[in-house]
C-alpha cells in the first residue's frame, strides 16, 4: 500500500503491518518508530500542502481513497 502525493509523484510505501477489518492506523510525515497503530515517513519537512491530493493506493496500484488537503 501507498500514500501518494498526487500534484509531485512523491511516495510512502506502507511497512509490512496487519491490518483487521474496521482497523486503523496513523500515518506521519515526520519520524518515529513504527508501532500496530502508528507509521512514520521519516521526513525533515512536510510532505503536505493546502489544496494537495493524497491517493491511498493498495499494492495493484488501484486508488482506494483520496483526502484533499484543505486551504
Amino acid at each position: 500500500w501507498q500514500l501518494v502525493n498526487q500534484r509531485t509523484g512523491e511516495a510512502f510505501t506502507f511497512p509490512p503491518l496487519n491490518l483487521f477489518p474496521q482497523g486503523a492506523v496513523t500515518g506521519y510525515s515526520g519520524g518515529g518508530e513504527n508501532t500496530a497503530i502508528d507509521i512514520y515517513w521519516g521526513r525533515d519537512a512536510a510532505v503536505w500542502e493546502p489544496g494537495d491530493t493524497i491517493r491511498l493506493l493498495d499494492p495493484d496500484e488501484i486508488v482506494r481513497s483520496r483526502f484533499e488537503i484543505p486551504d
